[in-house]
């Protein structure tokens, strides 16, 4: 008996787990799943664009400090 339950909550385990034929086979991105780009996260990722810019502004001043101090120094 205690085996029966077993094997019967494993197979509803399993076939819950499944996926089910309903669902799309591509996963949802945020230009299928909300196409106005409005998201609960949308100040973070904000944020993480801004300083992406910034990051990039600040290596290439650092490169050109660089490139001033190696022409000097010769």
């Amino acid at each position: 008996m205690y085996a029966k339950a077993m094997v019967f909550c494993a197979v509803l385990l399993l076939a819950s787990c499944g996926d089910s034929a309903d669902t799309p086979d591509t996963p949802d991105t945020p230009e299928t799943s909300d196409p106005g780009g409005d998201h609960v996260w949308k100040s973070q990722t904000d944020m993480l664009d801004k300083a992406r810019t910034i990051e990039d502004t600040v290596m290439e001043q650092s490169a050109k400090q660089r490139q001033t101090i190696d022409e000097l120094a010769r």
